[in-house]
Formats: structure tokens, C-alpha cells, sequence
């Protein structure tokens, strides 16, 4: 579909925008601003062919969702905004609706579950040893895309493992929750964790748990797991990306997480 004379829409990029609630007026409207300036309602409508009787309810649809831009003035005029901004206004915008339906819905729905499912087999993976631990533990940092949630007991051992791992998801833009024990606090590796994303205080962390995406979750423990060393204590990770196994771990993080202190 031609927009004016300038610009052609793809069919692929109208149906990727249809996906992240474009309508066929927004695309039209957003195309013909980034493409032509700033516009007023009435050159709008004769550009993109969306009725002037509507033009104005799409518009103030399209201002309200930050899309586009009001300038006030006699008329007022509209510009299109930064398409990054805009696309991740809208991710923050359904990642937020998201977690508000789950927030709502699931509670009801795992009492259901359990109530006529007392067991179910969920897949676990356990690698034992520090240098298997160690490995997948980066692995499962450096496959990270969107978000990273963590306690860790002994973060003063971790922390020179991944440092490199987490340079990576900080040029990523990764947005990284930590939750680090207390007696930590004044420790000079906890100013530089401080530029990887938000951290808080906890009096004492059992254990270690990582979620990564909100979709692969681990558990990073250290013990006696070593028979032939019966002293030597040695981390292992239990891992998975069960949703039951992922929620659990996250419910955990999350009553810490409103508990620990900046």
C-alpha cells in the first residue's frame, strides 16, 4: 500500500506493527509523520485516508500510547516519535499488562491444578562440580536477553567468575535485579555491581537462585557433593525451565526482594 508518493508500506513490517497493536490508521498516521514531519489533523487524513470524522479519537489514541506527539497551537500539529522509544514503551507496556493478568489469574488457576494434580515430573537438569557449575551458571548469564534476577549467598566467591559475563549483559542493556547478603555492603566489588543494575541488602541468603528472561531458572548450592572428597565443599546447580520451576524460584526471589533493603 502506497502512503503519498514517497513511501511504500511493506506487508511484512505492516503485519510485524499489526502485532504490537498497530491498527491499519495508527500505521498510516505513524509512516506518514515520520516520513513527510509534522502534520496537522486535516493534511493527515487527506494523506492517510483515515475519515476526518475520526481522525481526531485515532490521533488522541495514538498521544495517550506515546507514539506520536502533540505540538498545541492554532491548528495543533503532531509529530512521530523516536520508533526505539516507541517500541519500547510498548514492551514495557505489555510486559507490565502481562505480569498484572498472571498476577491475577494464576492463583486461581494453580489451585485448580494442584487440587486434581498432586504430582507432576518436571525435567531438572544437576551439574556438579564448581568448573560445571561455573560453566553453565555463565552460560545461562551470557544467553540472557531481557532481564536477570538473583540472589547469591556467596557473592564475594561469584562475583570475580562473572564480572566479565555481566560487562556483557550491561553492553546488552540487560536489566539486572540483585539481592546480596548484608555483610557485604561495604565490600569494593559491591560499588562496581552497583553499575550492572539495581542492588539490595539481605541479612542472610541460604542459597543462590538466578532467573534469567523469567523463563530458565537455577539454583546454585555448595556442599559435601564430592564423595571422593568428603571435605571439600563444591558448588552444584540445579537448572530448568519448567514454568512451575521457574515461577516457584521467582515467587522466592520476590518476597526477598520486598523484604531486602537499598
Amino acid at each position: 500500500m502506497k502512503l503519498g508518493k514517497n513511501i511504500k508500506i511493506d506487508s511484512d513490517v505492516r503485519g510485524a506493527l499489526k502485532n504490537l497493536g498497530f491498527t491499519d490508521y495508527f500505521t498510516n498516521i505513524y509512516i506518514a509523520l515520520l516520513d513527510s514531519g509534522e502534520m496537522n489533523a486535516h493534511e493527515l487524513s487527506k494523506l492517510t485516508s483515515v475519515p476526518y470524522s475520526r481522525i481526531y479519537e485515532v490521533l488522541n489514541d495514538m498521544v495517550k500510547r506515546r507514539i506520536i506527539t502533540k505540538l498545541e497551537g492554532r491548528p495543533s500539529t503532531f509529530i512521530g516519535n523516536d520508533p526505539s522509544e516507541v517500541f519500547g514503551n510498548i514492551k514495557k507496556t505489555q510486559e507490565t499488562e502481562f505480569q498484572q493478568n498472571m498476577d491475577c489469574s494464576l492463583p486461581f488457576l494453580k489451585q485448580l491444578f494442584g487440587e486434581k494434580h498432586p504430582a507432576k515430573k518436571e525435567q531438572l537438569t544437576i551439574y556438579e562440580g564448581n568448573r560445571a557449575s561455573t560453566d553453565h551458571f555463565r552460560n545461562v548469564l551470557n544467553g540472557t536477553n531481557r532481564s536477570i534476577k538473583a540472589f547469591i549467598k556467596n557473592m564475594n566467591e561469584i562475583f570475580p567468575i562473572i564480572k566479565m559475563n555481566l560487562d556483557f549483559l550491561r553492553a546488552k542493556g540487560i536489566e539486572t535485579h540483585l539481592i546480596i547478603e548484608e555483610r557485604f555492603r561495604e565490600r569494593s566489588f559491591i560499588s562496581i555491581l552497583k553499575k550492572y543494575g539495581t542492588i539490595k541488602f539481605y541479612p542472610n541468603v541460604e542459597q543462590g537462585v538466578l532467573i534469567s528472561d523469567d523463563n530458565v531458572g537455577i539454583q546454585l548450592i555448595k556442599g559435601n557433593f564430592n564423595i571422593a572428597k568428603p571435605k571439600e565443599l563444591e558448588y552444584s546447580i540445579f537448572s530448568s525451565n519448567s514454568t512451575s520451576y521457574v515461577t516457584f524460584l521467582t515467587e522466592l526471589f520476590s518476597r526477598m526482594w520486598e523484604k531486602a533493603i537499598e
